[in-house]
């Protein structure tokens, strides 16, 4: 008698847990696409991706993310990662693109590379981050040129690792008029023409925040003049 009361007390709150799960995908599946692509946002894309599978309506929604965000960290091997940034790269929609981050504690290759820094600059990013490392000389002869040149760019941040080769190079000047922020590991500062000094965020009047790491000045200038009404650290 006992064991038949206590299993009656327990199926009403079975019943009730599964009815509140049901509940809340419900709630879940009539949402627009476009609060779903805000929620997906917050995600990173190997999550986004995963989270589109379990809807057909939703299975392309990662594709029109304004936010590209992929580490290495989340995937068991670098193989695997790089297949996935391939994919993603190739695989995205005509669709605007607020901010690009991938790190990678290893290698990633010239033509992935090649294929972020062009996306960014075709949709006018307002966010750059990429950690890797350069191990050979055509990684570091990219058109990394370029991002210095995005004017819509408020957050740049380059962690390189080059063992000692070719350093990727800093222009004499920046055109970065909306840069706020600006992390920069292991490049060279270039100069000529005879200049004693170079100054290479001089067009950045906005730059709050400043980090160079282990950077190189290289060519005639002797130091690196930073200056700014907004700089803070």
């Amino acid at each position: 008698m006992s064991m038949h009361i206590d299993i009656a007390e327990k199926e009403p709150k079975m019943n009730m847990v599964m009815h509140n799960k049901i509940q809340d995908l419900d709630i879940i599946s009539t949402m627009p696409d476009g609060v779903i692509s805000h929620i997906m946002n917050f995600l990173i894309t190997k999550q986004a991706v995963q989270t589109c599978i379990l809807s057909k309506r939703w299975k392309d929604l990662w594709k029109s993310l304004p936010t590209l965000k992929i580490s290495r960290e989340h995937f068991g091997s670098a193989e695997l990662f790089k297949k996935f940034v391939s994919k993603v790269l190739q695989n995205r929609e005509e669709s605007s693109l607020h901010s690009v981050v991938v790190e990678h504690q290893g290698y990633i290759p010239s033509n992935i590379l090649s294929k972020m820094i062009n996306i960014a600059l075709s949709k006018k990013v307002e966010k750059f981050i990429v950690g890797t490392y350069l191990r050979d000389q055509k990684s570091n002869m990219l058109p990394f040129h370029s991002i210095f040149f995005l004017r819509s760019l408020k957050c740049l941040d380059l962690t390189f690792e080059t063992n000692g080769l070719t350093k990727v190079k800093l222009p004499e000047t920046i055109y970065l008029p909306e840069l706020v922020e600006c992390h920069l590991r292991d490049v060279a500062i270039t100069s000529s023409g005879g200049n004693d000094c170079v100054k290479p965020f001089i067009e950045s009047k906005k730059l709050i925040t400043l980090v160079m790491d282990q950077c190189q000045l290289i060519g005639d200038a002797k130091m690196v003049f930073i200056s700014g009404d907004n700089l803070a650290s």
